[in-house]
């Protein structure tokens, strides 16, 4: 399932139903997006050998 399907097939769900997929897909969703900015500022810095953790705390 691509991101625009699934984006298209949550915005029919009713508001309640909603509320409880976020819930039960919350904390992998924050792991995913975490995760995501990490190895996008990672590529960004390829040619650094060393990235601080400050670089990557924002």
């Amino acid at each position: 399932m691509s991101i625009q399907t699934l984006t298209k097939t949550i915005r029919h769900l009713p508001p309640r139903d909603r509320l409880r997929l976020f819930d039960r897909l919350r904390p992998t969703l924050e792991d995913y997006l975490l995760a995501k900015i990490a190895v996008d500022r990672f590529k960004k810095n390829q040619g650094k050998k060393h990235i601080s953790w400050e670089e990557l705390k924002p």
